[in-house]
C-alpha cells in the first residue's frame, strides 16, 4: 500500500478513539481547531476543509487551487472572525508528492503561494 494520510481524535483523559479519517495524501500543512469545535484541515491537493472537531464529520471544504503546506491562523478585526490559510508549497515537497501520487500534484505549481482569508458566520 503506498503512503496515505490518517487523522484522529482521542478523549485525552482516557485515550478513548473518538473518530478518525484515513486521506489519499498526508495533510503537509499545520492543522488548527478552534473554541467552537471547528477543526481546520489544509489538504495537499488544495482542498480546505472544516470538521466538527467532535465528531470529525465535515462542516465545509473548499478548494483553493494550490497545495497547502503552511498553517492556518484565525484572528478577530472589527468585531469579525476570520480564519486565514497560506496556499501553496516548495519545490521539495511537490516533488515528493509528484512522485507518489502523481496527479494533480505533478502539474501543482512550486513557485507561487497565497494568503486566503475566510470570514467565519
Amino acid at each position: 500500500r503506498t503512503a496515505f494520510g490518517h487523522l484522529s481524535a482521542r478523549d485525552p483523559v482516557s485515550g478513548t478513539l473518538v473518530w478518525e479519517r484515513e486521506y489519499a495524501q498526508p495533510p503537509a500543512a499545520g492543522m488548527l481547531t478552534t473554541a467552537g469545535n471547528i477543526l481546520f484541515v489544509p489538504h495537499a491537493n488544495g482542498r480546505f476543509e472544516a470538521l466538527d472537531a467532535r465528531d470529525g464529520k465535515t462542516l465545509w471544504t473548499h478548494n483553493n487551487g494550490l497545495a497547502h503546506e503552511g498553517s492556518v491562523i484565525t484572528y478577530a478585526a472589527a468585531g469579525k472572525q476570520y480564519v486565514a490559510v497560506v496556499a501553496g508549497w516548495s519545490a521539495q515537497t511537490a516533488s515528493a508528492y509528484a512522485k507518489l501520487w502523481g496527479e494533480p500534484f505533478a502539474s501543482m505549481p512550486s513557485d507561487t503561494g497565497q494568503l486566503i482569508v475566510f470570514a467565519l458566520p
